[in-house]
């Protein structure tokens, strides 16, 4: 079985979209942009849409959803490995994934809490915000590399200053 990711083509898009509105699933919060998606490939064929977005500091978000005719296949942990690799190689200065899975999302939910950690300080405060309908999971990132920190130096600064 291989996995691959690949950026959503813009010729793809109408007929992603015309799939979508096809589907039982409600993919209006999942996705925030198609154009900045990618397709998740399962020996080539598309089993889904994939996005990553950085709103929480130091950490990204994804977002996945499997079409219908893949979904309670035991696909999640395969494509759940890649889509972890691709981010930690993407993002090699972020510490966190992260994945918000809705409550009544039971299989996500178990696979999440064998491979990931709850964040509790999280989920208080999408919880104030009025996100309710979410649990936050991370992942610690396996690729991260802190950024050093440049250190700043005003001595040619300082020469400019000079009169």
């Amino acid at each position: 079985m291989e996995v691959q990711m690949r950026k959503v083509k813009e010729e793809e898009i109408k007929k992603i979209e015309e799939e979508r509105e096809k589907d039982k699933k409600d993919y209006s919060d999942i996705f925030i942009d198609i154009k900045n998606s990618y397709l998740i490939l399962l020996d080539g064929n598309k089993v889904g849409l994939c996005t990553f977005s950085n709103f929480i500091p130091n950490s990204v978000e994804v977002r996945y959803a499997l079409f219908t005719p893949y979904r309670n296949k035991k696909l999640f942990m395969p494509i759940w490995e890649k889509v972890r690799e691709i981010y930690g190689k993407t993002f090699p200065t972020v510490q966190k994934l992260y994945c918000l899975v809705m409550p009544n999302n039971i299989p996500s939910l178990k696979i999440v809490q064998k491979d990931m950690e709850f964040d509790y300080e999280f989920y208080k405060t999408i919880q104030e915000e009025g996100c309710k309908n979410y649990y936050p999971y991370f992942y610690k990132n396996p690729y991260y590399k802190e950024e050093k920190k440049k250190e700043l130096t005003y001595s040619k600064l300082d020469a400019k200053i000079k009169v």
